[in-house]
């Protein structure tokens, strides 16, 4: 599905799939799927949407689960209730954008590959996640 040149996300559906397959449905045992989902998603540019999380009374449980989404790769999550909207946006926000564009800027400009900026550096994975939240930010 990733390689098909009309699909441009893809969105990974725990309870279909541990309803069909009998798996549990717990995020330990998701998590070797999930980090397929985001490798093959990236592999062909496409975008990838983490299954829901049914926390919708707790919202620091909600919370982390968005975070540990965001920090497997997945670019948002699938929403079942009103209170999560919110919060996904805030944990998925680009952050600040026009820093961003500045690091990438002065690594463009940069002839040896690294870039010490703000006292960090930033080497080609940096940049690319950085354009990519980028292009995320300019899609909106």
């Amino acid at each position: 599905l990733a390689e098909m040149p009309s699909i441009t996300m893809i969105l990974f559906g725990a309870e279909d799939y541990t309803s069909q397959t009998g798996m549990a449905n717990e995020e330990m045992l998701l998590l070797p799927l999930k980090t397929d989902i985001v490798k093959y998603a990236r592999a062909f540019g496409k975008q990838c949407v983490d299954t829901v999380s049914k926390e919708f009374r707790d919202e620091a449980v909600f919370r982390e689960s968005a975070k540990r989404s965001k920090d497997l790769g997945f670019d948002g999550k699938l929403l079942i209730h009103p209170m999560q909207v919110s919060i996904t946006n805030d944990v998925f926000a680009v952050g600040d954008i026009e820093k961003k564009r500045k690091i990438l800027e002065a690594f463009e400009q940069c002839h040896d590959g690294v870039l010490k900026y703000e006292g960090k550096i930033y080497e080609h994975p940096h940049i690319e996640m950085i354009r990519r939240e980028i292009d995320r930010y300019d899609q909106k």
